[in-house]
């Protein structure tokens, strides 16, 4: 029901490094019982973002989980990289994984409700699709680029607080 119709987004000013971090620890318990390392760079003095916490964090943590999942059991590392983009008001998330990556056939559906490449009974299918949905309910985009056999790139773009708050004022439109 939650992805049928998520709750409505109650954005509050945030910082980034925060939001990566509250997914990191949610993500901690299966990441210490791989052989995965998470990375993180993350840009100093980001802007904040706008956005609805429990929501973003919910995202990351399916992206970072799909990340960690996707050495399907091998030694790798998981970079989750922020920084700002200046010119578009945005703050740009990157998760970065060279695990097994997906076939161009899979990632047109990655995004699909239901869809899932593991194996039966291991997975709803909505991770990637929540996320998504989270992250586009937040007045953010999620795009993916994966390779088969040489892992995933997963960009998360959120509007800076100013940014957002400029838009709602103008009824929607860019200034």
């Amino acid at each position: 029901l939650d992805f049928a119709k998520p709750s409505v987004p109650q954005p509050a000013s945030m910082r980034v490094e925060a939001l990566i971090r509250l997914a990191l620890e949610a993500q901690a318990s299966a990441v210490t019982e791989g052989a995965v390392t998470i990375e993180n760079d993350i840009e100093e003095s980001l802007p904040h973002v706008y956005v609805d916490r429990d929501q973003v964090v919910t995202a990351l943590r399916a992206i970072i989980s799909n990340a960690v999942e996707s050495y399907q059991g091998q030694s790798g590392i998981v970079h989750v990289d922020a920084r700002c983009d200046e010119l578009e008001d945005e703050v740009v998330l990157e998760i970065v994984d060279q695990g097994c990556g997906m076939s161009e056939d899979t990632r047109q559906k990655a995004f699909d409700p239901f869809f899932s490449a593991k194996a039966a009974g291991r997975s709803r299918g909505l991770g990637l699709s929540r996320s998504s949905r989270y992250i586009e309910e937040n007045g953010g985009r999620v795009q993916l680029i994966s390779e088969l056999g040489k892992g995933s790139t997963v960009k998360v773009v959120l509007p800076a607080s100013a940014a957002f708050s400029e838009r709602v004022l103008n009824g929607g439109q860019s200034a």
